[in-house]
């Protein structure tokens, strides 16, 4: 608990709220049949940010790399949130399921990381 206690600061009261926050939201989501609860992810995303803030910094990376890294993950990221919106489309995306709106095709991601689930040749 030593290790843990330098790199999280149990005492923030703004950890404990953010935590309930974050534990609230998906419930009362699934709970009410996922209406749209906007404002409440909202005031989740500030409290997840006044807890971390609250937080000590601890430096994993050295300087240069301290902001090549977050940048290279933020674009492979987009590339990732972009290809999949270009496969699904905006209809696919942002309503699929939620609004019964479902594609006539399954939908198949590129074979880059080696993803035998679908090849006949696995079997």
């Amino acid at each position: 608990m030593g290790a843990l206690s330098s790199i999280v600061n149990a005492s923030a009261p703004s950890l404990y709220i953010s935590l309930c926050s974050i534990t609230f939201n998906p419930t009362v989501w699934n709970i009410i049949a996922r209406n749209a609860i906007f404002t409440f992810g909202l005031v989740r995303d500030h409290l997840c940010q006044c807890a971390l803030l609250d937080q000590p910094r601890m430096t994993l990376l050295p300087k240069p790399f301290a902001t090549l890294v977050p940048v290279l993950i933020f674009i492979v990221g987009q590339v990732f949130v972009l290809t999949s919106t270009y496969a699904l489309g905006i209809t696919g995306t942002f309503l699929g399921n939620y609004s019964r709106i479902l594609m006539n095709d399954r939908c198949h991601a590129p074979k880059v990381f080696g993803d035998v689930s679908m090849d006949p040749k696995a079997e």
